[in-house]
């Protein structure tokens, strides 16, 4: 995703996202009697990292009454690949230790592209409105397999040591193939060191967004080279208060 600033990256999100609509108190008691603290790979934040307040309030403390306190400690205990072709699914044992009782394994199909390094990048070109146009975003419609639809979304593709330096690059030339723009001001909407949103709860591969701002076509007119699964692409420009139109075919 491109933007100026913090607070127009904030903004573009904002005004991209569907208004939240209340539950009535009864629905919101029982859904947070069903609430519990999901668990990751990652260490929890300290207060170095956030700010004491924020830390503070940064995740929930574990229910003392949870019958199955396996969060307590988790670790890899096996990790093999049991399928491989365009995905790569992996048969993995987690073993979850309480600090008091015996530990559990469960097995997880877990899934991920090691071919891209586990990694890809998402363009968000994003063009500044103008005296005559308001702001837009680019984005391409193009065939979706799992629903079998074309869906819209944003350019985006998996990191390729053979063609990238670096995510960056990688975000700036799925946007010239797909979306046939190139050159603008590039924007990271994660710090460099962030290790990347996690795709999936399910899968190892993770993504970082990159605001690419008000690129200009390809002078040559055509996309770059595609692979033959892209060729359904279709390009075109929304204004960003446009909004639930973009979710269906």
């Amino acid at each position: 995703m491109k933007i100026l600033s913090v607070c127009r990256a904030a903004s573009l999100v904002q005004a991209c996202t569907p208004p939240v609509v209340p539950l009535p108190a009864q629905s919101r008691s029982q859904t947070n009697s069903r609430i519990r603290m999901s668990s990751t790979n990652s260490p929890r934040p300290t207060a170095s990292a956030f700010g004491q307040a924020e830390a503070d309030t940064a995740l929930p403390a574990s229910n003392v009454n949870d019958p199955h306190p396996w969060h307590e400690r988790f670790d890899i205990t096996e990790d093999q690949p049991a399928y491989q072709r365009y995905f790569t699914v992996y048969d993995r044992v987690v073993t979850f230790t309480p600090d008091v009782g015996e530990a559990h394994s469960l097995h997880y199909d877990v899934v991920g592209h090691p071919n891209c390094s586990f990694c890809f990048a998402v363009a968000i070109p994003f063009h500044p409105a103008t005296e005559t146009t308001p702001a837009q975003v680019t984005m391409v419609r193009e065939y979706a397999q799992g629903p079998n639809i074309l869906m819209y979304c944003f350019p985006s593709g998996g990191f390729d040591k053979r063609k990238h330096t670096d995510l960056r690059q990688c975000a700036e030339v799925e946007m010239a193939e797909e979306a046939m723009l190139v050159g603008g001001e590039v924007v990271s909407l994660l710090s460099e060191d962030h290790p990347g949103q996690s795709e999936l709860k399910w899968s190892r591969n993770t993504f970082k967004p990159f605001l690419i701002i008000d690129p200009q076509p390809a002078p040559s007119g055509h996309a770059a080279t595609r692979d033959a699964e892209e060729h359904t692409i279709e390009v075109l420009r929304v204004t960003i208060p446009v909004r639930g139109p973009l979710a269906y075919p």
